[in-house]
């Protein structure tokens, strides 16, 4: 019995230190991850500043806003363009019927109006 003892608890001795050492690895992965967001936002915080900091001459500026304004002017035309195309793509077969029969009665007036 006293064997059997002792092996149970060098087992539990066993799965003590590992529990430690996982422990350890644990701390260790949440000190690395604290400082690697620490850095990404020191970082950030760093290139928020500098853009801020960033100073225009008024020509630059003009420039800058004139390619804006083209740019949205652009937008809008190629959305109007998406509003044509999809009024063209909407063009079911009995429009496409209301079509045929309008040339077909254009066709018989001209027949008509011949004899």
């Amino acid at each position: 019995m006293n064997s059997r003892d002792t092996k149970i608890q060098n087992i539990l001795k066993d799965y003590l230190k590992q529990q430690q050492e996982l422990e350890e690895k644990l701390l260790e992965c949440r000190s690395s991850r604290y400082e690697t967001q620490r850095i990404i936002s020191e970082k950030v915080s760093r290139d928020k500043s500098d853009s801020t900091n960033f100073k225009l001459t008024p020509e630059e500026a003009h420039k800058r806003n004139r390619q804006l304004l083209q740019s949205i002017i652009y937008l809008q035309d190629l959305e109007s363009v998406k509003a044509r195309l999809r009024t063209i793509a909407s063009f079911t077969p009995t429009d496409q019927e209301l079509v045929d029969t309008a040339r077909t009665y254009r066709k018989r007036m001209r027949l008509k109006n011949q004899v």
